[in-house]
């Protein structure tokens, strides 16, 4: 509010403020735009704390119309030009004001029909004046609020006080006006001070001041003296006027895109997918075959880094490196001649670049991308003109910009440099100092951040593993294009088959081995220092800072009342929506899926077919059996008191007249053709499907509510009722009369290749949904889909809710214009948003369906689905939308307010957690030699017991 208050004064009486610099009045409206184009002396920091501060005044008009002027006669307004020659219109109910004569009789004479009184000519000597000008007054005292537009119209005030003594009172307004011109002036001064030290980077020479993360990454000393504004401009994607870098960038992306489609065991083999998976050659722990399964929204992202990482090496390579200590002598004194010059910080470091060198083998393939790109240059300038005999190559920017579009066999040449410049970056040895390369100085330059200084380790750790992942991709097609070019050489040279040429050229893994040897591990067990040396060991420091940062606190207790920033609710509503949704979810599946003769209340008809009871201390499982397809309706233990469950509804459609004339057209049918021909009436299938949805949104709803702590978006849509050919064990077991999901898939399977088992109990109620619509609802929906030929799929899904398939990368998109883009994810997020797709939280991208056929299929389930209905149901019965990754936070919340059960908070506290913790070992099992691990995967299992779970840790989840 200082900063505020010391630029404008606000009116609330006339619901305006004036800006003292400019003397004129800001609507609220204005405020932003007027900071952006009047007061760039500002910082942006500066101007969005101004604009802050405004929002919590009140009476201040958005419009003009809303202004309120002062009334006549009242005293001038501070810090508004003050006039005395104003013109007053005397006409009645006319209060029109101007300055100068002639503005005044147009006025008259256009609204009040006044004509001068005066004719041509002198006045004749002795003649008396004429009354006409009595149609205005002069010497009016008035102001106005802007200089032009609807504020800019006059109104009058009054004389200002002591006009007797004007002489002293204006001596005493020059004083004010020039002490608040000084105090403006020293105002603009500091904050151009505070801007320019914001932008300028220091090194982090001080003792006194500590950073923890900055210590380590040595990015203030390796990029001191340069803006941070224009350190990120040479991270921008292409602009207008850089065709030949646009056509380097697309190269980049093709680049990335095709080794994403050879990093995988049908191209290179699987003992190069392991190689390159190894950070530590001879390192015992490091045999897991390299994951490069990541969807299209994540390989985008990272070639996005990448092509900043080019466009930083482009726009900078040519220039000289930037001053060393012992020349800083003579750079204060260039930067202070610089400075009396008017020379900008950012002008002078755009003459410079960080300290990085390019080594030969990455100039020379620089110089290859450019020949290329000026031979298409070449081309174009013949094609237009042909009279260019003189013509000659120049190397310039210009003339490399006038490229045009490459054809294919110049593409084909453009990737193959490219991708051999990607690799140099990557084999550089160092030696002593890691900022000798290029591309570790680049991933520097991608850890500034304007407004924080540098970006944390909660979030920059991506950008590290975006590194790392691309380049293991990089290598293995660079050895699948090294191979490719072995094979044809030998056929050429030697004349030998392709299926010879293949045995004698070196294989995937040999080329693999090379490189990976040379430049992609620690410097431990032989290797030497690289980028990816320092770039493994700077992720695994910050994420070590990760693990052992405190997110920032987001709930709330008051009393029984849980608030997560505006979203608030106390334990009886939370109690109220449970029941309400398992209420509303019963009634559902018993009149409009299980086809109940019943009303309103839930109550049967009389005569009407009853409901088979679940006899839940017969019911049995098996969860060691595996075979494909099965679950525990299939055990031969379960005879569920004589009723076939499957053919339940199927039954009752052929015997009851009343669902019969329901579901089927018995005119239209062909009662002669053996069931072939039964028309069944589209109308009550579509209702059949509709409330099949909405029934599996709401148990959705309710198993992610009440079985216990709640799964991610994620974990809940991979859940599966029967055994699967490709997975390990399926998801939902029935156990002592409970009901329990079980989710194996977690975030981080993909790079720790192990699964994360979590079983979830559910309540009996919430059970019984469950299990009525595995055991009657969803086997009559399956023969009623393909009965009335909706049904498209050969096997019905095994999933309870139909996962989303994430869409591969289809690589990049060739665009017509290219345009400045900003950094790639420049935002700073905490570590909860960090896993915004898996949270549930709104995201650019919205998740699509996998297109269905003309027949249909089961809807499909992401976390936005998954979001949108809880957000449904949540203010249906609260009245205020929850979403997964609230409910995650709240949800844990709650368990720690009411659960006092230390083993059930260490137990859940495990579910959660992004790294195994391994349970403390019990006495009994240490007194056998060995932990309680290894007792409960070998020692005495149960022989029901599922492969993939341990007793005592089920046990821990059911409590």
């Amino acid at each position: 509010m200082e900063l505020f208050s010391s630029t404008f004064t606000h009116l609330p009486a006339h619901h305006i403020a004036i800006c003292k610099s400019h003397q004129q009045g800001v609507l609220s409206s204005q405020l932003a735009s007027h900071l952006d184009s009047s007061h760039q002396e500002l910082a942006v920091a500066s101007r969005r704390a101004i604009a802050s501060a405004a929002q919590a005044l009140a009476g201040w008009a958005a419009c003009p119309e809303d202004v309120v002027y002062p009334l006549s006669g009242a005293q001038p307004l501070h810090h508004l030009p003050l006039y005395k020659d104003g013109l007053k219109c005397g006409a009645e109910r006319c209060r029109h004001i101007v300055r100068g004569l002639q503005n005044i009789q147009n006025h008259c004479r256009k609204e009040h029909r006044w004509s001068n009184p005066r004719k041509r000519g002198r006045p004749h000597p002795g003649a008396q004046p004429l009354a006409g000008s009595q149609m205005w007054t002069a010497g009016v005292w008035c102001q106005k609020f802007q200089p032009t537009g609807q504020l800019g119209r006059l109104f009058e005030v009054g004389k200002p006080r002591n006009e007797d003594a004007q002489g002293v009172a204006d001596e005493e307004g020059g004083l004010q006006r020039a002490l608040e011109t000084v105090f403006t002036q020293s105002t603009v001064a500091i904050e151009k001070a505070r801007k320019d030290a914001y932008a300028r980077i220091e090194p982090d020479d001080n003792r006194f001041v500590w950073h923890q993360w900055l210590q380590r990454t040595q990015w203030a000393r390796h990029l001191a003296g340069f803006d941070r504004t224009w350190l990120q401009q040479q991270l921008y994607r292409p602009g207008e006027g850089e065709q030949a870098l646009a056509k380097v960038c697309w190269a980049v992306e093709m680049v990335i895109w095709k080794a994403q489609q050879a990093s995988s065991p049908e191209v290179v083999g699987l003992p190069a997918m392991t190689f390159i998976e190894r950070r530590e050659v001879g390192a015992a722990d490091n045999e897991k075959p390299f994951d490069s399964l990541q969807t299209g929204r994540t390989m985008t992202k990272y070639s996005r880094y990448w092509v900043s990482i080019v466009c930083y090496v482009w726009r900078t390579y040519k220039l000289p490196d930037a001053t060393t200590n012992a020349e800083s002598v003579v750079d204060d004194v260039s930067c202070l001649a610089s400075e009396m010059d008017g020379e900008s910080t950012s002008t002078r470091a755009s003459k410079t670049k960080p300290r990085y060198r390019l080594t030969a083998r990455q100039t020379y393939v620089l110089w290859k991308i450019r020949q290329v790109l000026l031979a298409a240059s070449q081309d174009r300038r013949n094609s237009n003109s042909d009279s260019d005999s003189d013509s000659h190559h120049q190397d310039s920017e210009t003339e490399l910009d006038g490229a045009s579009e490459l054809d294919e066999q110049r593409e084909e040449e453009l990737e193959r440099h490219v991708l051999a410049f990607l690799v140099s970056l990557l084999d550089h040895q160092l030696g002593d100092d890691y900022y000798k390369s290029a591309l570790v100085s680049a991933t520097a330059v991608l850890g500034v951040d304007w407004d924080r200084g540098w970006k944390s380790p909660l979030v920059y750790t991506t950008t590290l593993s975006a590194v790392v992942t691309v380049s293991k991709m990089l290598v293995l097609y660079s050895a699948v294009q090294a191979r490719k070019k072995q094979i044809a050489e030998i056929r050429e040279t030697e004349g030998w088959s392709q299926e010879d040429a293949e045995d004698q050229a070196q294989s995937h893994v040999a080329l693999v081995q090379e490189m990976v040897t040379s430049f992609m591990t620690l410097t431990a067990f032989g290797g030497k220092p690289t980028p990816i040396d320092w770039v493994l060991r700077l992720r695994a420091y910050g994420k070590k800072i990760r693990g052992d940062t405190n997110a920032a606190g987001v709930v709330q207790w008051v009393g029984d009342t849980i608030m997560y920033g505006y979203v608030q609710y106390s334990m009886p509503q939370l109690r109220s929506m449970v029941h309400g949704l398992v209420e509303t979810t019963r009634k559902e599946l018993h009149r409009e899926l299980l086809l109940l003769d019943v009303d309103e209340t839930g109550q049967l008809a009389d005569g009407a077919t009853t409901l088979p009871a679940i006899e839940w201390d017969k019911v049995v499982d098996n969860p060691a059996e595996l075979r494909a397809g099965w679950n525990f309706l299939q055990d031969p233990r379960n005879t569920f008191g004589g009723v076939e469950g499957g053919s339940w509804l199927s039954q009752r459609i052929t015997k009851e007249k009343r669902l019969r004339k329901a579901f089927v057209d018995h005119k239209a049918s062909n009662l002669t053709s053996g069931g072939r021909d039964v028309v069944w009436i589209a109308k009550r299938v579509q209702q059949y499907e509709k409330a099949m949805r909405q029934f599996r949104e709401h148990l959705l709803v309710a198993v992610h509510m009440t079985g216990g702590q709640p799964a991610r978006g994620t974990e809940l849509v991979t859940v599966t009722y029967k055994n699967m050919p490709n997975g390990q064990s399926r998801g939902v077991f029935v156990e002592d009369g409970l009901m329990v999901y079980v989710t194996m898939y977690h975030k981080g399977i993909g790079h720790a290749g192990t699964a994360k088992v979590i079983h979830r109990y559910l309540p009996e109620e919430v059970g019984e949904l469950l299990f009525y619509y595995l055991w009657m609802v969803l086997p009559f929906w399956q023969k009623l889909e393909r009965a009335s030929g909706r049904a498209v799929d050969a096997e019905p899904s095994p999933f309870l809710w139909e996962p989303i398939r994430e869409e591969r990368w289809t690589g990049p998109q060739r665009k017509k214009k290219q345009r400045l883009q900003q950094l790639p994810d420049t935002r700073e997020y905490s570590r909860e948003e960090s896993g915004a797709e898996e949270d549930g939280t709104r995201t650019g991208l919205e998740e699509k369906p996998m297109p269905v056929g003309a027949a249909g299929r089961t809807e499909q389930w992401g976390t936005n689905q998954i979001r949108r209905a809880i957000e449904r149901v949540s203010l249906r019965w609260l009245k205020t939308k929850i979403n997964i990754q609230i409910w995650r936070h709240n949800g844990k919340a709650i368990m720690r307010q009411y659960i006092k059960d230390k083993r059930v908070l260490k137990t859940l506290g495990w579910g959660d957690d992004e790294a195994d913790q391994e349970a403390e070992d019990d006495p009994f099992d240490l007194q056998s030699g060995h932990g309680s691990r290894t007792a409960g995967q070998i020692y005495g299992r149960p022989a029901d017991e599922s492969p993939f779970s341990v007793q005592v840790q089920r046990l821990a989840f059911r409590r």
